[in-house]
């Protein structure tokens, strides 16, 4: 993805003339931001100023607790403490401004950000590319770091320093499990690499030795470069890492591992990867449990200020287990970026007490007994942004038990076999930018559910009513758009609402979904059939593409690669190839030895239902679209009480904000000119922020110069 670089130096565009460079000088030195307690990959340091790159060289406990430093309000949350390792610095004592410069590094994997310190400049790595892996930093045998360094160039793309390659800026040992074999699981202590062993006698139970490695030494980096079976791993100290390789799989054998849910073993409590009450943890690649009864394919209790950076799950055969489960004690302030679910029998993500996090890019797809993500028993103050969740045998979300003060945007929910979300005793929740099509149930269903907010909602071909409130169910209120169509009676308007209470913005009783008041616009014309790709018949990266008939379709059970797209927004799921979601058909899970078919979920650049640039399209160099301005926002209702553009989303890991994924001040964003979860792709060009004397000011924003395929 390239963009223009915030200080002028062109990263696209014309090709410069570079005949008249200076000679490059390689005296640049990368080292740590934070050398004192952020030296390491897994080390964290307090926040205590409104900049990373300006706060204190302080530890920051993940309970909260502080070695020194003020804790800084405005970056409460995920960003109270600061992931200290990821963050590099580079000082040029020789060049007092950053009009102009650019800095890269060998393995492209970080975003760098340059800070003008009056007599020299500073570059700050200030966090992984989104697509990019603590992998990308690792050698091709897993046991050491990668060779890296930097490039400094002018606004003219003069290269005018370099830093010397060096293997790794981190000291973190790197093991690579490979080897290991179940054989010797049993045996405490005596595998030779560095804080592993396997379950001893006093973690046995009168059924026999229960099966896991247990992982126990902080700050190790552990590593499979190879598609492994192993029984599983119980984690037993913080700041470990554990990175599967991209393309390759952590498999279980059989259903005899286990992990402890409550900080102990459990007979029967199965899971590929425990952890309990351990913090500062990066947890990255894709996790089966190869169709075998397990809890959880990975099941994480009290564990904070930890990253789970692009990991697949797959391949929980049980009805009542999960992909992701968070039980056994509270989860607080973590990062999920680029989850991937699919083929789970429970729900995809169970998150039971659970509090400020932050959910990222997340997929769930094809599972077959549950629901794509459930919050539950007092989930509270998370935000989740980005979210598919497609061809679900159940709801798409559900919330309940008093998970309040959430923030959902910018999710697609389709062909779920049930509702699209369910709303359960749910209250002060915030929904925005939702795009629901094609469910077999309520759109959206409000049950003794309190105060929550919508804005920009679209409802389309569901087969119950597109909204249902529940006469306990009070101030529900819609701002800016609501779209609804095709709902339990296509083309009949007057049955797409059933509401039970006059304290909402829709009126009581009103079935045509009539607004009580002017908070919400209504329209009945936008949205429906052709509005998605579609299914799929090759997809260049997916591995079982080759193995696909003439009907672009796969028995479920040959399936290999649930996860390897071209692009986040694609699944597999129920139907046939070319095929349009909108045949009811296509509803639920795909199964057994049923074909299942690639669909691609973003939008097409020939829909005709005019889901495409909903919100105005986005053309580079002019005013930002009218639905951008700094006067139509949200206000969460969690603890943080963010106020973020509708409309847009933050650019992450630049530097600039806080990472939550709002739109707020003084950050850089992406604008949204479509409703769910896509919003364009490619390069990004910038347009003219418009406050409008609104909530919102000071912001940089950008748009994907290609939306539609």
């Amino acid at each position: 993805m390239l963009i223009m670089s915030p200080k002028g130096g062109a990263k696209n565009g014309s090709t410069p003339d570079l005949s008249a460079c200076p000679t490059s000088t390689e005296d640049l030195t990368v080292a740590a931001a934070f050398p004192n307690f952020g030296a390491k990959w897994n080390d964290y340091v307090e926040n205590t100023e409104a900049r990373f790159y300006d706060a204190a060289d302080s530890l920051c406990n993940a309970d909260g607790t502080i070695d020194g430093g003020t804790r800084n309000s405005e970056f409460a949350g995920i960003n109270s403490c600061l992931h200290g390792g990821v963050h590099r610095k580079v000082v040029i004592s020789d060049i007092n401004s950053c009009d102009g410069l650019e800095m890269t590094d060998t393995l492209e994997a970080f975003n760098w950000l340059c800070v003008d310190r009056g007599a020299s400049v500073e570059f700050y790595s200030a966090g992984l590319k989104e697509d990019k892996q603590l992998a990308t930093l690792l050698n091709d045998d897993g046991d050491g770091w990668r060779e890296n360094s930097v490039l400094l160039k002018n606004a003219a793309g003069c290269e005018l320093k370099t830093s010397a390659p060096v293997n790794g800026w981190w000291s973190n040992a790197v093991h690579n499990l490979n080897d290991l074999d179940n054989t010797t699981v049993g045996d405490a202590n005596t595998l030779g690499i560095p804080g592993v062993s396997g379950v001893d006698a006093s973690k046995s139970t009168a059924s026999g030795p229960l099966v896991a490695y247990i992982l126990s030494a902080p700050s190790e980096i552990y590593t499979f470069t190879e598609d492994t079976q192993l029984f599983g791993f119980h984690i037993e100290a913080s700041k470990i890492a554990m990175v599967v390789y991209p393309g390759k799989k952590l498999i279980v054998p059989s259903s005899m591992g286990h992990c402890a849910v409550d900080g102990t073993f459990t007979a029967g409590s199965g899971c590929l990867i425990g952890a309990n009450s351990q913090n500062h943890l990066w947890l990255e690649g894709t996790y089966d449990v190869a169709n075998f009864a397990y809890l959880g394919v990975m099941v994480l209790g009290g564990i904070k200020h930890s990253k789970l950076w692009n990991m697949s799950i797959q391949n929980n055969s049980d009805a009542t287990k999960n992909g992701l489960l968070f039980y056994g004690g509270v989860s607080s302030y973590n990062l999920i970026h680029g989850l991937r679910i699919n083929n789970i029998s429970g729900d995809g993500i169970y998150a039971y007490n659970v509090n400020y996090n932050v959910f990222h890019r997340i997929n769930s797809n094809n599972g077959s007994g549950l629901r794509g993500i459930t919050y539950d028993a007092t989930t509270t103050h998370n935000i989740l942004s980005g979210y598919l969740a497609s061809n679900n045998q159940n709801h798409g979300f559900l919330s309940r038990e008093d998970s309040d003060n959430n923030t959902l945007t910018h999710a697609t929910i389709v062909n779920s076999n049930s509702k699209g979300m369910d709303l359960a005793g749910s209250d002060n929740c915030n929904y925005s930018q939702l795009l629901v099509s094609r469910v077999a149930s309520f759109g959206l269903h409000f049950q003794t559910s309190t105060s929550n907010r919508l804005s920009n909602v679209m409802l389309v071909g569901g087969a119950d009513h597109a909204i249902y409130v529940s006469s306990d169910s009070t101030n529900a209120k819609f701002y800016d758009n609501l779209w609804v169509r095709d709902n339990l009676v296509p083309g009949n308007l007057t049955d797409e609402c059933w509401v039970e209470t006059s304290d909402s913005s829709i009126g009581g009783g009103a079935t045509d979904c009539t607004p009580s008041g002017s908070d919400f616009t209504l329209s009945n014309t936008v949205g429906g059939s052709g509005a998605f790709v579609g299914s799929i018949s090759t997809d260049n990266t997916n591995q079982d593409t080759n193995s696909l008939s003439g009907g672009g379709v796969l028995a479920t059970n040959l399936i290999s690669d649930w996860f390897g797209f071209d692009n986040w927004m694609r699944s597999w799921g129920k139907g046939t190839a070319p095929g349009d979601h909108y045949d009811t058909s296509n509803r639920g899970i795909c199964s057994g030895s049923n074909d299942c078919a690639m669909w691609d979920w973003r939008l097409s650049s020939a829909d005709t239902s005019g889901t495409l640039n909903v919100n105005g399209a986005f053309v580079a160099g002019d005013p930002c679209p009218a639905s951008a301005k700094g006067s139509v926002t949200l206000s969460d209702q969690t603890i943080f009480a963010n106020t973020y553009l509708v409309n847009a989303q933050e650019l992450m890991f630049d530097g600039y904000g806080d990472d939550d994924t709002l739109c707020e001040s003084h950050e850089h964003c992406i604008y949204s000119p479509n409703v769910g979860a896509y919003q364009g792709e490619g390069d990004l060009g910038s347009c003219v922020f418009d406050d409008d004397a609104g909530a919102v000011t000071d912001v940089t924003m950008y748009g994907y110069l290609t939306n539609g395929v």
